[in-house]
């Protein structure tokens, strides 16, 4: 796991706090770096969301690229090409939207803005 950003950081970052209370050995606190996405109080959009939507409007273009690529194409192993690039998206997007409602259901969804 590379998180080397701290809370001087001049963005926000969303470990910075739970990074603090370990730092003067606070052991109870050490759970928090892998459930932090798991705070209900905070009302700001968690990273792990923004990656979701991120990813989500990414498969949407690579749809949209391979639907282009397809019909433009001049040769068969473009074809293949873009037929490989849609069922990645396909698959991506299938596993984006679990996690997007795994996320909502936990009560852990704030939609990114």
């Amino acid at each position: 796991m590379t998180r080397s950003r701290d809370a001087t950081s001049s963005k926000p970052y969303a470990l910075s706090g739970v990074l603090k209370k370990i730092s003067f050995g606070n052991p109870s606190d050490k759970e928090d770096i892998f459930n932090n996405c798991n705070h209900k109080e905070s009302i700001a959009v968690k990273p792990c969301d923004t990656n979701i939507t991120r990813t989500l409007k990414l498969v949407d273009e690579m749809i949209a690229l391979a639907d282009q690529g397809d019909v433009e194409r001049e040769d068969v192993g473009c074809g293949i090409m873009y037929g490989i690039l849609r069922d990645a998206a396909y698959r991506l997007k299938k596993i984006a939207e679990q996690e997007k409602k795994a996320h909502q259901q936990k009560g852990w969804w704030h939609e990114p803005q």
